[in-house]
């Protein structure tokens, strides 16, 4: 889900909030773009990072 986001000219950055969390392994991340010129493009992340990142977070 989309959690805010902002920028202008060639930057934006977005946050997303993901749950459930994945489990270990391969987690692919696809976008484009085609009305800006931007072909599909994709990335490979290992799932247990964001386990990990996971067990490091703190409720304020």
């Amino acid at each position: 889900m989309q959690d805010g986001g902002g920028g202008g000219g060639r930057r934006y950055d977005m946050g997303y909030w993901v749950w459930p969390l994945p489990p270990p392994g391969p987690v692919t991340f696809v976008c484009e773009w085609p009305a800006y010129g931007i072909p599909e493009n994709h990335v490979v992340v290992e799932g247990a990072l964001f386990l990990a990142a996971a067990g490091r977070a703190i409720t304020l």
